[in-house]
């Protein structure tokens, strides 16, 4: 697993990301002599330095795109949930060493894949947009250095948080804070204002994709269409499980629609069953 946030690991952020490419392995003249000084970096250093060599010289990286790198993320967080659910299924008081430590690597590697991935749309956005990665982390830190203004490293004075409870309310004073002054500052821009998608929005959206990309599991459960495929879709991404009176009212809300001559719509669809969103 990639020691991102270790003391002895952390890399210095003040450099530019085009210093720790200077600084890497491939600069020097010998290959044996690369391959030696990269085996020695551990942790954080060793990632970036991966991600910085493989953006410089690997032809396949030239190739990706920003979006293609979202996906990717978005399937290993997947995957990492998946894992994280099976720790928290398990009684590691009871379960054999050996089991154990394999489900901790499993778990070890997802984290390994979703660290990975984000390095790499960091450094293939800076690429293609033109922007020096580090900022990112910069911005980062930064976001979170002022939303926990209690931390006695980096708060304010005075400021502090006893609960998580005030913690939070902290945190919601200082995003919303942040969200007025990007308000004034795409104004002063004569830019227009960043909408966000509603939670249902992006339940139905990610339903709709799943729906879509498995069409013989989530369509032909009902053997409805669409909007069916995506009701269940949506029900699964809610950790809910359609009761037989629920999939009575879509099968009947279908049947109706059909007769009526219409596009059921899946909004209209999940009001009708009426499902906890």
């Amino acid at each position: 697993m990639l020691s991102f946030f270790s003391r002895k690991s952390t890399p210095d952020l003040s450099e530019s990301w085009s210093e720790l490419v200077e600084k890497s392995p491939k600069s020097s003249p010998s290959r044996t002599q690369a391959k030696s000084e990269h085996a020695l970096l551990k942790g954080a250093p060793r990632a970036l330095n991966l991600v910085a060599l493989l953006n410089e010289a690997c032809p396949w990286t030239a190739t990706v795109k920003p979006e293609e790198m979202v996906n990717w993320l978005k399937s290993e967080c997947e995957e990492t949930l998946t894992e994280v659910k099976v720790m928290r299924s398990i009684d590691p008081a009871t379960l054999p060493a050996s089991q154990l430590s394999h489900h901790i690597r499993s778990l070890q590697s997802e984290l390994g894949d979703v660290l990975f991935d984000a390095l790499m749309l960091n450094s293939i956005c800076a690429r293609d947009f033109g922007f020096d990665p580090a900022e990112s982390w910069h911005a980062a830190t930064a976001k979170i250095e002022r939303r926990t203004p209690y931390m006695k490293e980096w708060g304010e004075k005075g400021v502090t948080a006893e609960t998580s409870e005030e913690a939070e309310e902290l945190w919601r004073a200082a995003k919303k804070e942040e969200k007025a002054e990007l308000a004034a500052e795409l104004e002063a821009l004569n830019l227009p204002p960043s909408s966000t998608p509603s939670p249902l929005q992006k339940k139905v959206n990610r339903a709709l994709a799943l729906a879509s990309q498995n069409p013989p599991f989530f369509l032909g459960v009902f053997s409805l269409g669409v909007s069916a495929g995506a009701l269940l879709a949506v029900s699964i991404l809610n950790s809910t499980v359609l009761s037989a009176s629920t999939a009575a009212k879509a099968v009947e809300a279908q049947k109706v629609t059909k007769a009526e001559g219409g596009g059921w719509r899946v909004k209209d669809l999940l009001k009708e069953v009426k499902l906890n969103l």
